[in-house]
């Protein structure tokens, strides 16, 4: 394990496992922590570091491998493009790159668990997606199949697995997190504290009607941290008998 010159509280090892010596809030760890590796678009390993994402195999490259002729681009050897031994790695031309990816056809994608670096079965990846429709959070998702929460928004934006979505699912839009809030539609924001205080619908219900995450209701009808946006329209109902009376109420719906 070799610390990066750039950012001297990480560091890398030849097989590309990344550390950190630093935790969220800034303090220094007693030991090393291994960080989650997420796959980019392209299907490259990538990681964040200092609230910069890097991509491992340059990370590999950069701290272990010489580039005397200051080659631009990282060519994985095998054509495995989440191998990141160093000893997969080699400094090339952009056109030397583009022409070994032609050769080992990286540029022929599988699909879904046909590919080497598939997490899910089609059968998982369907039930994940049924999840995100049921109005689940990323990171209840995450939490039962393994993954990260980014990757499970990879796939709830149809970023991921679209071939699943579009045999299994077509013409479903996604139910996108908290996209009533991004859009600033107070109107709809107040209806939707309205209906989490005055109604006794399921937090899947009205995350359904509004296309947004269950969650976000239960995050509402339990003052729990709440988008600041729906707050100025909390002020009313926030008293602890309603707060008790619709937690009962929204967890008896919820286990039917």
């Amino acid at each position: 394990m070799t610390q990066l010159s750039n950012y001297p509280m990480y560091s890398v090892t030849k097989d590309g496992e990344v550390y950190s010596m630093v935790n969220n809030a800034g303090n220094r760890r007693n030991k090393p922590y291994k960080l989650t590796k997420c796959i980019d678009r392209d299907g490259y390993h990538i990681i964040g570091l200092h609230r910069k994402t890097k991509k491992v195999h340059r990370l590999v490259a950069e701290t272990f491998m010489p580039n005397p002729d200051n080659l631009p681009q990282v060519n994985h050897i095998d054509g495995v493009k989440t191998n990141n031994n160093v000893s997969n790695l080699k400094w090339c031309t952009a056109a030397e790159n583009k022409q070994h990816a032609y050769t080992t056809s990286i540029t022929v994608s599988l699909k879904g668990e046909e590919h080497h670096n598939s997490k899910l079965t089609d059968e998982q990846t369907k039930e994940l997606i049924q999840m995100t429709l049921d109005g689940k959070s990323n990171e209840e998702i995450a939490s039962k199949f393994g993954l990260h929460s980014r990757y499970v928004s990879l796939i709830r934006h149809q970023k991921r697995q679209q071939h699943i979505w579009s045999k299994h699912f077509p013409g479903i839009q996604p139910v996108i997190s908290n996209k009533i809030v991004n859009s600033k539609n107070i109107e709809t924001i107040k209806e939707i504290v309205r209906q989490a205080f005055e109604t006794t619908k399921s937090n899947t219900e009205i995350g359904r009607e509004f296309n947004i995450d269950a969650s976000t209701i239960s995050r509402i009808r339990n003052n729990n941290k709440p988008t600041a946006y729906y707050k100025p329209y909390m002020k009313k109902y926030l008293n602890m008998e309603n707060l008790q009376r619709l937690s009962k109420t929204h967890h008896n719906d919820e286990s039917k």
